[in-house]
């Protein structure tokens, strides 16, 4: 055996080993990121049932045209009220402007009713099934409820703004989110 073919041999093995290094590196990152996610919807799933106890079983005041809705701290939560799409079998409780995504959607402009969301697949995720036509549903925590339908279901770059009276968020990439705009019906 020659120098050459041994100093190949051996740099074929580094970088086997190193291909292993990453590989497991990865597998280690993609266990955190279940692990952060689980413990996300875990978190998120206990304020939804907290708010859900705490929210009046009639109206407190009728859905106004302007959208400025009071906040009540749920397990440490600022929240805001209830998003449900019945298609999707999503319900999430909604955040305040100055809460986290990281748990549960949240407000992103004060006076609007745009809203960002993780995607994980229990919450935001089950956006990508959305369609046109659908009904979405938010709850105040005083009691009114807003009605809407999805206008349009779309992947926008990080520059793009979505369109409707309501919009849904959430990042599928660094540069990509995917958008439902909603109108308001009742």
């Amino acid at each position: 055996m020659n120098k050459n073919s041994l100093a190949v041999r051996i740099l074929g093995l580094v970088l086997i080993i190193c291909g292993a290094a990453v590989m497991l590196r990865v597998a280690v990152l993609l266990r955190s990121n279940d692990e952060v996610q689980q413990q996300a919807n875990q978190e998120c799933f206990a304020v939804l049932e907290a708010l859900q106890e705490m929210m009046p079983e009639t109206p407190l005041e009728d859905p106004s045209e302007e959208y400025r809705f009071p906040s009540l701290y749920v397990n440490e939560h600022d929240c805001v009220g209830i998003l449900s799409i019945p298609e999707l079998d999503l319900t999430l409780p909604i955040g305040g402007i100055y809460e986290s995504t990281e748990i549960m959607p949240h407000i992103l402009e004060r006076g609007t009713m745009i809203i960002e969301g993780p995607s994980y697949e229990e919450q935001f995720g089950k956006l990508e099934h959305a369609r046109m036509g659908m009904q979405v549903f938010f709850t105040d925590i005083n009691g009114a409820e807003y009605e809407f339908e999805a206008t349009t279901v779309e992947k926008l770059t990080n520059t793009q703004a979505g369109s409707g009276q309501m919009q849904l968020y959430y990042f599928v990439g660094r540069n990509k989110r995917f958008s439902i705009g909603c109108e308001r019906i009742r």
